[in-house]
């Protein structure tokens, strides 16, 4: 968090050059295969948290379930 908030404005900058050398059009982000991968990463990173837990939950069910009969 505190890593964000030092960040946060050094990269700021950048992202609105780009957006106005763009006429902003924010695909120019997802240009490079270099700024899709990033995107992926960080998705993954979001995601993989979220979903790990509703899988073994499921799991978890699913034994106890299989228990019961």
């Amino acid at each position: 968090m505190v890593v964000g908030f030092i960040v946060g404005p050094m990269a700021e900058l950048p992202l609105h050059r780009a957006l106005q050398n763009s006429r902003g059009d924010p695909m120019i982000l997802f240009s490079s295969p270099i700024s899709i991968t990033l995107l992926a990463i960080t998705v993954l990173i979001v995601a993989v948290p979220l979903v790990l837990p509703q899988m073994g939950r499921g799991r978890i069910l699913a034994q106890l379930a299989a228990e019961e009969d």
